[in-house]
């Protein structure tokens, strides 16, 4: 059996890129589990001994992609063992005559999957799975440069899962990818595709939103953000330092988050090359940090930057601009931006309604996105642009008020730096006064 018209770009790229690690989100019924065996078919020799490990929430969700590679392989007379027993909480596992071991396990404990080589790891009803299993899988493959390959639908699943498959729609540093299979990519039961009387049938009944998570496996769109302009297809590609433009430093030294962003601006264009986002530290430890970064020597230390306006306050001690200039010999500047002044400044040059029509901000591809587990902060910048919110609106509220003031401090530098390279931007019709801001310069 081969990959039908739907299926046949994703095998495509993981046969000809020599992919490692991908995955396919899939809408219910949509042969996601057969499309996971069949990539994953492809690098496993079974004439190589080698171990390989298919984990889901438990023991009987990741049977049925187990139960298509044993098809194949008994049609082929290569099992030499099989163990399948009938109980859904025992494990199954089969060895061919290479002595190649595929098995099934569970990761309801994520300790127990530790201190094994794995030559590839499927990672099955992934979003129904701790983000910790993942991460695990990927230090199990490190080694022997295995394969990883997640797969699963949207229902019911964790943050994370919805989150890597918004990251991979980029460039990244894993060279990874995640494509979207919809409930009607599966042509054997609904032989009319997109247009198939059933698939017609469910849209009628659903939310256009629901329908779309469900069956079109595409993630909805994240509502009550405050950057809403930002995507990662867009504004995400592999940057490479100019070598006649000097490195900024734009900083914000908040109170939970000390953030440091290294950037070249080159022209209209603004280049985010690294960014330093560490939680509970003061500038004594961001600093070395900082330093040892191998941007910093392209720094021009006499013009090295901006600071937020509270740098320059000295209550007992030193100012933070104080504290950078004896700490690195970076002299910092300094200026007041308006919190909505700046994220609307962020916002208009995210967009691509320009003479260029593409944005004036690109982000490296290796920039996380990362927040803890219950979503509620960011441990990478780029996750500030999905939890950076509004309030949610009451009854009585006819728009929302100001957001709220957590999961910023990146965008803050965004804001600290573009102001003080271009001015402010503002809708003149929503605000007159920045007319009379000689910075005022409409972007689109």
């Amino acid at each position: 059996m081969e990959p039908n018209e739907a299926q046949a770009p994703i095998a495509d790229w993981w046969f000809h890129t020599r992919a490692r690690v991908g995955g396919v989100l899939g809408g219910e019924r949509s042969g996601k589990s057969w499309m996971t065996q069949y990539l994953a078919s492809a690098c496993i020799n079974p004439f190589e001994p080698g171990e390989y490990w298919i984990v889901g929430p438990d023991y009987a969700q990741a049977r049925a992609e187990f139960q298509y590679l044993y098809d194949v392989w008994s049609r082929a007379s290569l099992i030499q063992v099989a163990s399948m027993p009938s109980s859904r909480t025992q494990p199954w596992s089969m060895t061919s005559l290479g002595g190649t071991i595929v098995s099934t396990r569970s990761s309801s404990d994520p300790t127990r999957l530790s201190s094994f080589k794995i030559n590839g790891w499927m990672l099955v009803e992934a979003g129904q799975q701790p983000f910790e299993t993942y991460t695990r899988g990927l230090a199990r493959i490190s080694e022997t440069r295995g394969f990883m390959l997640l797969s699963g639908t949207l229902e019911k699943s964790h943050s994370w899962y919805e989150d890597l498959y918004r990251r991979w729609q980029a460039p990244n540093i894993l060279g990874a990818k995640f494509f979207s299979l919809p409930t009607w990519s599966n042509t054997d039961s609904y032989p009319g595709g997109r247009n198939d009387p059933q698939i017609l049938e469910l849209e009628s009944e659903y939310p256009p939103d629901l329908f779309q998570e469900r069956f079109g496996a595409v993630p909805t769109k994240i509502s009550g953000v405050v950057i809403p302009e930002f995507d990662y297809q867009t504004h995400i590609k592999h940057l490479d330092p100019e070598q006649d433009v000097p490195v900024e430093l734009w900083i914000d030294p908040g109170k939970h988050v000390y953030c440091v962003s290294f950037v070249q601006v080159i022209g209209l264009f603004t280049h985010v090359l690294d960014v330093v986002y560490v939680r509970g530290q003061i500038i004594e430890q961001v600093a070395p940090t900082v330093m040892a970064n191998s941007l910093f020597k392209f720094v021009d230390k006499e013009r090295a930057g901006v600071i937020d306006i509270a740098g320059k306050q000295e209550h007992a001690d030193k100012s933070q601009i104080t504290r950078w200039r004896e700490l690195t010999g970076c002299h910092l500047r300094c200026k007041y931006v308006h919190e909505r002044t700046g994220w609307e400044t962020v916002r208009s040059r995210l967009r691509s309604a320009n003479i260029h029509h593409e944005p004036l901000i690109y982000f490296n591809d290796h920039l996380s996105n990362a927040m803890t587990p219950d979503r509620r902060h960011a441990l990478g910048p780029l996750a500030e642009f999905s939890l950076w919110r509004y309030p949610e609106i009451s009854e009585r509220q006819n728009e929302p008020g100001r957001p709220i003031d957590a999961n910023n401090h990146f965008i803050k530098t965004l804001a600290y730096g573009l102001v003080d390279h271009f001015g402010v931007y503002m809708e003149a019709r929503r605000y007159r006064k920045a007319r009379k801001d000689p910075y005022w310069i409409p972007l689109d």
